[in-house]
């Protein structure tokens, strides 16, 4: 085989071993959102947590998920950018 052929073979077998992974992944977050976005409440979303009761929400950890995800794409836009004075 010359070396563009098996190249074409190798680039292929992993686009197809990519592809089916990709699929596999969309497929369970696709599971996961059906079957749990219908028991998801205003309240589970913005409540406090409690640590030893039951139907405690997640309000304080998605503020922080949040906050952290504007922190790093606020230093990661920097760094494209090339500014070195955010830190």
């Amino acid at each position: 085989m010359h070396a563009k052929k098996l190249d074409k073979l190798a680039t292929a077998v992993l686009y197809t071993i990519s592809g089916i992974i990709v699929t596999i992944l969309a497929s369970l977050i696709l599971y996961i959102l059906v079957r749990g976005l219908p028991h998801i409440s205003w309240s589970f979303l913005t409540g406090k947590s409690s640590s030893y009761q039951a139907g405690g929400g997640i309000g304080i950890q998605l503020y922080n998920s949040f906050f952290l995800f504007s922190h790093y794409l606020g230093y990661f836009c920097s760094f494209i950018h090339g500014s070195r004075e955010f830190s």
